[in-house]
């Protein structure tokens, strides 16, 4: 299996059912595979090669039906709490306004661990 990233992305409101239906049509047709394929697994090849490829697709394709769905639940969830939220101007800038108010203190942290004004520190290269 493919190495996979995380991302972010917004959905317009009206695409949040579609998307998530979406998500959700491609594990029920991964799963319809898995069961169409394990339909086909034969006791007599049970330690050939055959068998591990079979099983190994099969496992691949479970994890391909957790991430979609998993996806559909972050979905969700989003949605639900914008719906909680009631006005979305409300809640994304008050975020958006802490997670830089965080990067910046990890910033300044950062810098001043490198650059000391007090000469009677110990030089930043001389702590690594």
């Amino acid at each position: 299996m493919g190495k996979r990233v995380n991302i972010t992305y917004s959905v317009e409101i009206e695409q949040m059912s579609p998307e998530v239906y979406r998500l959700i049509e491609r594990a029920q047709a991964t799963l319809a595979e898995i069961y169409e394929r394990s339909q086909h697994l034969d006791k007599k090849y049970v330690l050939t090669p055959i068998m591990l490829e079979d099983l190994v697709m099969i496992r691949e394709n479970l994890a391909k039906i957790d991430y979609n769905l998993g996806d559909a639940s972050s979905l969700i969830e989003g949605y639900l709490r914008y719906e909680e939220q009631g006005d979305t101007s409300a809640g994304m800038p008050e975020e958006v306004s802490q997670a830089t108010a965080q990067l910046q203190r990890q910033v300044n942290a950062f810098k001043e661990a490198f650059v000391d004004p007090d000469p009677s520190h110990e030089d930043a290269t001389e702590k690594l």
